[in-house]
């Protein structure tokens, strides 16, 4: 019986998240503070200075690896 006041708050707080991400949406005159513009994110996207690496598995085997870096940096060939 415990499952109707939960289901019940669920949808309260589903509900109150929407209207309030529509309020925001639509009743907001900065949006300007929003905007994010393009040449900002590929920045962050390809200058972080961070190498990112991917691990790849299969059934808790490891096939390979990636590891990436900077553009222009040498390339690595996936193993």
């Amino acid at each position: 019986m415990l499952y109707r006041p939960c289901a019940a708050l669920i949808g309260v707080f589903w509900l109150v998240m929407a209207g309030l991400l529509v309020r925001q949406h639509v009743g907001a005159g900065d949006a300007a503070l929003r905007e994010v513009p393009v040449a900002h994110v590929v920045k962050l996207l390809l200058t972080h200075e961070q190498p990112s690496e991917l691990n790849i598995f299969s059934d808790q085997q490891r096939l390979g690896h990636l590891l990436t870096a900077l553009p222009g940096a040498a390339r690595q060939r996936i193993v």
